[in-house]
């Protein structure tokens, strides 16, 4: 019997090398793969990066008070319904479109209030000024009997004048909380002030007054300058 063999080292050789350059191949797509991925994945996220930017740009400005100019949008042609990204940059358009409305609508009634006060100011100053004016004539002319009525008199009638601007900022900040009724109870039990001679019905808000020509709410005089 003839026995004969080849050797098997060409043979293992050959399949080693193939089995190390299919594992190499293997890696490589994996590795090409992942790439292609986080290449895709980074393109469709972009544009929530760019939400994301305007939202932080906007949570930046400062919204305490004053004119705020809240123009940041997000850019129109990521806007698209269709997608989702185009939903939420939509929904975060909207969001900041009423939001700037509301705090122009916040500044305007600021100006107001700021006017009112004012005029409300000037309006006080007014009387105060000629109740101190008589006062100090009464004070410098003990003796004149005549000099001493009119300036009793005098501060009579800005008082007067004084308690109505007060009542009618009284009324205004009732209306302005939508206390009406009330506000009118409380002005009906209050009693008279001592030489108001009964005109309690001239203490309601007079036509043409700059403290009643203010609306209800941000209440005061004012073009919203």
């Amino acid at each position: 019997m003839l026995v004969t063999g080849l050797p098997s080292d060409d043979v293992h050789e050959a399949v080693g090398s193939l089995v190390r350059v299919e594992l190499l191949l293997a890696l490589l797509g994996v590795l090409v793969a992942g790439l292609v991925a986080q290449v895709v994945v980074r393109r469709q996220l972009g544009p929530l990066r760019e939400v994301a930017a305007t939202a932080r740009t906007v949570a930046e400005l400062p919204l305490s008070s004053g004119a705020i100019d809240l123009t940041e949008r997000v850019p129109e042609h990521l806007t698209d319904e269709d997608t989702e990204v185009g939903q939420v940059s939509s929904a975060l358009n909207q969001l900041l479109t009423h939001v700037e409305s509301s705090l122009s609508a916040r500044h305007r009634s600021e100006q107001q209030v700021r006017q009112f006060v004012a005029d409300a100011s000037h309006e006080l100053r007014t009387p105060l000024t000629t109740i101190m004016g008589y006062a100090e004539l009464a004070r410098r002319r003990p003796g004149d009997a005549e000099a001493a009525a009119t300036a009793l008199s005098k501060v009579e009638e800005e008082s007067g004048r004084m308690t109505r601007l007060v009542e009618d900022l009284l009324l205004l900040a009732r209306l302005d909380s939508g206390r009406v009724g009330s506000a009118t109870g409380a002005c009906a039990g209050r009693p008279d002030p001592p030489g108001a001679g009964g005109r309690r019905g001239r203490a309601r808000p007079r036509a043409g007054s700059p403290l009643v020509a203010a609306p209800a709410r941000g209440v005061g005089r004012g073009d919203g300058r």
